[in-house]
C-alpha cells in the first residue's frame, strides 16, 4: 500500500511540474509558399518552359521556455521559380538551432545569422526572394562582461544550396558604448560607440595551378556617434589577399572604409534621443 501512494505521490509530482513547463512553453510558426506558372509569350521573348508551374515554400518552427529557444526550418523547391539558382533544387530540414541566453551570455549551436559593424568583413542573411542564404553552422558565443561592453566569438561553416562551403570561419567582436562606460562623458541625447573585428578563414589548397594562401585575415574597427539631429558612422577594414576565381586570382590584399553622415534638423524627420540601458 505505501508503494501505491508512493507512486501516486510521483506521478501527481510530475504531473504538475509537466504542466507547469507547458504553460512556460511557447511554439509559434512561420509559413510562406511562392508558386508562379508560365508560358511561351513571344512579344516579351518568354519561351516556353518544361515545369510550367514551379513553387518554392518554407515552415520555420521555434520553441522557448525560459532562457532556452530552439528551432527548426523546412524549405520545398519544386522547382525553384525562375530568377531562384536551380542549385537550390530539392527539399528537406535546412535550418536548425539550439540557444541559450540570459542578461550575461547568449550561446547558440547550429545555425544562425551574424554581422559584425557594418558587414565590411563578415555579414551572413537571408534573402528568400532573392534566393541568398549564407547561414552559419557551427558555435556562436554573445558575452556581455558589464554595461557597455559585448563580445562575440563564433565558428563555422556556410551554408552554400543544401551544403556548406569548405572554409572554416572563425570571428570575435568587441562593441563599446561610451556612454555605459563613462556616464558623465555624453549627454543623455548623444550615443557613442566603438567597435572592432577580427575575422579568419582557413580552406585547404585544391588548386593545382595557383598557390593560394590556406588562411585569410580580415580586421575591422568602427565608430558611431548618433545625437539629436545628426548621425555619423565611420568604418576601416583591411583583408589579407585571397585570390580566387571571383576576383581573377588577384593576390593584392583589400583595403575598405565606410563613411556615413546624415543631418535631420526639426521639421524634418523626428528627434532621436538616447537612453543608456543598464544589462
Amino acid at each position: 500500500m505505501k508503494k501505491i501512494i508512493y507512486l501516486l505521490f510521483l506521478f501527481a509530482f510530475y504531473s504538475v511540474s509537466f504542466s507547469q513547463v507547458l504553460e512556460q512553453l511557447n511554439i509559434r510558426g512561420q509559413f510562406q509558399f511562392d508558386m508562379q506558372s508560365y508560358k511561351k509569350d513571344s512579344l516579351i521573348g518568354a519561351t516556353k518552359e518544361p515545369d510550367q508551374v514551379k513553387s518554392m515554400g518554407k515552415v520555420y518552427l521555434n520553441m522557448n521556455l525560459s532562457n532556452f529557444s530552439a528551432g527548426i526550418r523546412y524549405e520545398n523547391y519544386m522547382n525553384p521559380i525562375l530568377g531562384i539558382d536551380p542549385s537550390y533544387a530539392g527539399n528537406g530540414i535546412s535550418h536548425r538551432f539550439a540557444r541559450y541566453s540570459d542578461e550575461n551570455i547568449d550561446i547558440t549551436a547550429g545555425n544562425f545569422y551574424e554581422q559584425f559593424g557594418s558587414g565590411m568583413i563578415l555579414r551572413s542573411y537571408e534573402d528568400w526572394l532573392l534566393g541568398w542564404d549564407n547561414a552559419f553552422d557551427g558555435l556562436r558565443v554573445k558575452y556581455r562582461p558589464g554595461s557597455g561592453v559585448e563580445l562575440t566569438g563564433l565558428i563555422g561553416k556556410q551554408r552554400i544550396f543544401w551544403g556548406l562551403g569548405a572554409g572554416i570561419v572563425k570571428g570575435g567582436d568587441i562593441n563599446l558604448t561610451i556612454n555605459d562606460l563613462f556616464k558623465d562623458l555624453l549627454s543623455n541625447s548623444t550615443l557613442l560607440t566603438v567597435g572592432g573585428s577580427v575575422v579568419s578563414k582557413y580552406q585547404p589548397d585544391l588548386e593545382s595551378f595557383y598557390n593560394l594562401p590556406v588562411n585569410v585575415l580580415a580586421y575591422s574597427g568602427r565608430m558611431s556617434l548618433i545625437g539629436d539631429i545628426f548621425a555619423l558612422e565611420s568604418e576601416y577594414a583591411y583583408k589579407y589577399n585571397d585570390p580566387s576565381r571571383a576576383n581573377q586570382f588577384n593576390y593584392n590584399p583589400g583595403t575598405g572604409f565606410l563613411l556615413s553622415a546624415s543631418y535631420y534638423p526639426q521639421g524634418f524627420s523626428p528627434t532621436k534621443m538616447y537612453v543608456s540601458e543598464e544589462y
